[in-house]
């Protein structure tokens, strides 16, 4: 039975509409009914923010993105309310909605092809909206089924594990941390915190939910300057800091081991007070007790106010009493942070990095999630048409970064790292609009001015054509910055890539 027609799509959307959940929730509703007309209307182009927030919230001609996070606010509660729906009046229905994180597309699947979707366990005061339970009704709900998340868990990964392609000529992405990589899968909530913030939450460019500023002693709350920042998808977590000679953080943790983000934007004033010679900015950072120096560059692009630094530190864990202490401090009074990032991680591994050269989010056939691209700068990127054969994962070659670019991509300093790059000619071909084909294209690409691989040939290595090509480097090291720069220089026409996947390959301790 064809469940996909519009009939049965519209009825489906007035079921969803009509229930209980959704009468209650008028911004949801209204985000839906109006992405499902863009749908059944066939619009190829997915909605800007600002129109959505026009046309479907209801605000005026002045609404700035930059200020306003309702529509990625809306979007997060929308997808949460669906999944909410059919986990209870709609658990039966063959047909469902869904939203992807860093959409405003919608798609109607057939519930088989839905798998169950476990979103991050976010505190509820962070997220109420006044028609939902209270703050201890939803707290006791969490706690009653935290034993069925953890069963729905272990069903996605047996899941993820049957999905994997049988061996043949196909190039599947390969990554440290998935199952099949032998390391122990990451659970528990991410903690993201805005230095500085008062409001409630802010929703970033990657669909993920800051909190505001929180279990903090000392410092100042700061509005920094609006500056155009390089190699970031969203500014905004740049806009405010926490700031003073000496102030801490007691972040309460579960045991176990973390990995921690740390956001500095350039927002030093007087520039002088930046070392001259090394154009380095420093701030002690005490751990736990442990010391580090932070020696922060905002001129990586040859610019001071350039781009913002983030440092990257894994194995990090709770102190005996059940909280991390973060103490910041400088011999002056500009010692600050913008930004917290902590996330659950295995001992001895980076997170994987992945990036692909789109504005979009994918998901493999592993289950990985791959955010739209960042920390780039030059080049241009294209869309594609044409579909990539030769790949379990055509939709990551979707669309490509082309041109003379670099990725100044942040990793912990003590970590060895694999990176692998993902190509495919789909310009220059006998039937493509680039015509010729076999020595159309030549690049070099390296790794922190080190050579990885010079005068490459896609089309050659490939075997041709719109087919996949997987090149995957070892050994990598990051500079003094805690960066991995890969650097794309055209030889004939232009250098190009469509993903980059970073794991970290350190011996387990």
């Amino acid at each position: 039975m064809d469940l996909t027609t519009v009939e049965h799509e519209r009825a489906e959307l007035d079921a969803v509409l009509s229930s209980s959940l959704f009468r209650k929730a008028p911004n949801q509703s209204r985000l839906l009914r109006y992405l499902c007309d863009r749908h059944f209307e066939h619009e190829i182009e997915q909605p800007k923010e600002h129109q959505i927030a026009i046309e479907a919230l209801g605000r005026n001609d002045s609404f700035d993105q930059r200020e306003n996070s309702i529509v990625r606010v809306e979007a997060y509660r929308l997808r949460r309310r669906l999944q909410r729906y059919y986990e209870s009046e709609g658990r039966l229905h063959p047909l469902r909605i869904a939203l992807d994180p860093g959409q405003y597309r919608v798609r109607f699947v057939e519930a088989k092809d839905c798998p169950a979707e476990i979103l991050p366990d976010l505190e509820p005061e962070e997220v109420a909206q006044p028609d939902e339970p209270p703050p201890h009704r939803r707290i006791r709900w969490i706690a009653l089924s935290a034993a069925a998340l953890a069963i729905i868990a272990a069903a996605i990964v047996v899941i993820l594990l049957a999905r994997r392609p049988k061996p043949g000529n196909v190039t599947a992405v390969p990554s440290a941390l998935t199952a099949e990589g032998g390391a122990a899968l990451p659970s528990g909530p991410a903690i993201r915190i805005l230095a500085g913030y008062d409001r409630a939450t802010q929703v970033d460019r990657l669909a993920q939910v800051w909190t505001r500023d929180r279990w903090f002693h000392g410092g100042e709350a700061v509005a920094c300057p609006r500056l155009i920042l390089a190699r970031t998808p969203d500014a905004t977590i740049y806009r405010h800091c926490r700031m003073g000679n000496n102030f801490s953080y007691d972040i309460p943790l579960k045991p176990g081991y973390y990995e921690m983000r740390l956001y500095f934007g350039p927002v030093i004033r007087p520039w002088s007070l930046i070392d001259e010679a090394t154009q380095r900015y420093p701030i002690v950072l005490l751990m736990n007790g442990n010391g580090n120096t932070i020696n922060l560059n905002f001129a990586a692009d040859g610019a001071v106010n350039s781009i913002p630094d983030v440092r990257v530190f894994r194995d990090v864990t709770p102190a005996a009493d059940g909280s991390l202490h973060l103490l910041f401090s400088q011999a002056g009074q500009y010692a600050f942070v913008n930004a917290i990032e902590i996330l659950p991680s295995v001992r001895g591994r980076m997170l994987p990095i992945r990036i692909t050269a789109s504005s979009y989010f994918h998901t493999d056939i592993h289950g990985n999630v791959w955010p739209p691209e960042r920390f780039v700068r030059g080049g241009l990127m294209v869309e594609r048409r044409d579909e990539v054969t030769g790949t379990a994962d055509p939709d990551l070659f979707s669309a490509e970064r082309y041109g003379d670019f670099d990725y100044l991509i942040p990793v912990a300093q003590n970590g060895t790292y694999a990176v692998t790059l993902g190509f495919a000619e789909t310009w220059f071909g006998p039937k493509l609009p680039g015509g010729d084909g076999p020595d159309s294209r030549l690049f070099d690409v390296s790794c922190n001015g080190v050579p990885l691989v010079k005068s490459i040939n896609v089309f050659k290595e490939a075997g041709g054509s719109d087919r996949a090509l997987l090149k995957t480097f070892h050994n990598l090291h990051a500079d003094a910055d805690g960066k991995l720069r890969l650097t794309f220089k055209s030889v004939r026409n232009n250098a190009m890539v469509n993903f980059i996947e970073v794991d970290d390959e350190s011996k387990q301790p």
